[in-house]
């Protein structure tokens, strides 16, 4: 884990004005707040801030929180009609990074961390224009390459009948020629930058996004290490009693906007268990605002505390704006890995640890880097959850690509009660008309892979839908690989019957297909009378 300095400025000589960078921090912030036009104790009273915190803040006692400048970098454009330009902002982020450094390094490292983190993700942005731009100049380029190879066709024929009339014309249409090839070679040479500029595009977005990789690894390890340390002061914040107080009575006064800034502020700075109590105390549609504020801003150990909260685990509500704040700030791997304390909790626990696997799963663009998240944390969560909303999220997720694929993943795990969930998405009604899922798959798989896929899916799957896999293994009449699919459906009912008592008699009374009812009886009929 990163060592972090422990190094501070002097409580004391913050307070006095006598850290240089915390001084011209706060002079900065003056020439700002004075375009305003309020008393200190007026904006105080705005922004829901401590007259005195507001004070120090300005005056360059105290070295702000970041959302005390973005507040007012707010108002200012409120009241001017216009934005803050950029450079700006960013001059007043580096003062404050500044005056961190001298005074709280611990914050400082972290906020530097986050800021690099956000150019690290514009970078990656910037990179994606760049690459949809130069994708469609080359495309472009090729088509007028085309376009011109055709022309040149056409001249050579040209040429070639009509040469012989008069040299005159022979030798404008050489120069047509001649100008064509040279606008092609040109052409070509542009299409050749053209691809290089764009091979090194995807190079930077690779690089970048492989930086935004590592710097979220690392803000997460320093929140962690942050989160486990003694001494991380707080800015100075009213009793829990004094907040309660306040919100009731912006609710009473229907100034909603308030109402938000205070659970921001809350979520961000309160200790978690004064989060904790405020989940408790408030109603259920700002309980949720606040669960999702603390799952975006808090450290990652604090947000799963949250999650294992009675007054969380027991909403739905709640759990699913957690898990939505957690996924914006976490990458699929990242989600799956730091919810699994969550398996171990109570059955309500447990579903939450299930949904955050399903919202992992969703936030992936390939079956590979879905198996990558749900491969280090499989052991983990086997046993331990029921992963139906996982188990859904895959099948709906890749249904297009191959749902044969996305349960072959499911063994390879190994994790078999995924495959509950996975086929019953798309299990058809009673009586429905099967449509192909795993057959033609199926039966390009070498013989001992297929005969697993058969065995699990018939210890795992629902009788809805191991009859509609029956049905596909039976065949239709016509079907090229009848004979192969039912030499499967011998081993799907033995592999079905030596894993649930009675599994054949309930296939047979549930399907419509007097066929398949037929076959199932003729495969019954073969068996030893006492048979255990």
């Amino acid at each position: 884990m990163t060592e972090i300095a422990r190094g501070r400025g002097r409580t004391g000589d913050v307070e006095l004005g006598a850290v240089p960078e915390v001084a011209a921090l706060g002079n900065t912030l003056t020439d700002l707040f004075n375009g305003l036009g309020v008393t200190q104790a007026a904006y105080a009273a705005r922004i829901h801030v401590d007259k005195s915190a507001v004070s120090r803040y300005l005056a360059g006692r105290r070295v702000p929180p970041q959302a005390f400048v973005d507040q007012l970098f707010t108002e200012i454009s409120r009241h001017l009609g216009t934005s803050v330009q950029e450079h700006v902002k960013d001059a007043v982020r580096q003062q404050r990074l500044d005056a961190l450094r001298v005074t709280n390094p611990d914050a400082y490292e972290l906020d530097s961390l986050r800021a690099e983190l956000d150019r690290s993700q514009r970078e990656t942005y910037r990179t994606g224009l760049l690459i949809e731009s130069l994708t469609d100049a080359l495309e472009k380029k090729q088509r007028q390459v085309e376009d011109l190879t055709g022309d040149l066709t056409r001249q050579q024929i040209d040429w070639a009948a009509e040469r012989r009339e008069t040299a005159g014309r022979y030798v404008r249409l050489r120069e047509e020629q001649e100008a064509g090839a040279t606008a092609r070679d040109q052409l070509l040479r542009q299409i050749e930058e053209l691809r290089s500029q764009l091979a090194e595009a995807l190079r930077q977005r690779d690089r970048a996004e492989e930086h935004g990789r590592q710097l979220r690894a690392r803000v997460l390890s320093l929140e962690e290490e942050l989160a486990a340390r003694q001494g991380y002061d707080a800015p100075d914040l009213p009793a829990l009693e004094e907040v309660q107080e306040l919100l009731g009575e912006l609710w009473r006064a229907g100034d909603h906007a308030a109402v938000v800034r205070e659970l921001v502020t809350a979520a961000h700075a309160r200790p978690l268990a004064d989060v904790l109590a405020l989940v408790d105390w408030l109603p259920a549609a700002a309980a949720g605002q606040l669960v999702a504020d603390a799952a975006r801003m808090r450290p990652v150990p604090d947000v799963l505390a949250v999650g294992a909260h009675p007054g969380v685990a027991d909403s739905a509500k709640n759990q699913t704006a957690l898990i939505e704040g957690l996924a914006a700030r976490l990458s699929p791997a990242e989600l799956a890995r730091a919810c699994g304390a969550w398996a171990a909790l109570p059955e309500d626990g447990s579903r939450l640890a299930d949904r955050a696997l399903a919202a992992a799963v969703r936030a992936t663009s390939s079956l590979d880097e879905a198996r990558q998240a749900l491969s280090p944390v499989a052991e983990l969560y086997r046993g331990a959850c029921t992963p139906r909303a996982t188990g859904r999220a895959l099948a709906v997720q890749f249904r297009k690509t191959s749902l044969l694929d996305t349960v072959l993943m499911a063994l390879e795990l190994p994790w078999p009660e995924l495959i509950t969930w996975l086929t019953e998405v798309d299990a058809t009604p009673y009586g429905g008309r099967t449509e192909p899922r795993f057959l033609p798959g199926l039966l390009d798989l070498d013989p001992e892979a297929r005969t697993a896929v058969v065995r699990a899916l018939a210890a795992h799957t629902s009788i809805r839908s191991s009859v509609q896999f029956a049905q596909e293994l039976y065949g239709e009449p016509g079907d090229e690989r009848r004979a192969e699919g039912r030499v499967l459906l011998e081993v799907f009912l033995e592999a079905g019957e030596a894993a649930r008592e009675g599994f054949e008699g309930r296939l047979r009374s549930q399907t419509h297909s007097t066929h398949l009812r037929n076959a199932v009886a003729r495969w019954s009929r073969t068996l030893p009378v006492d048979r255990p």
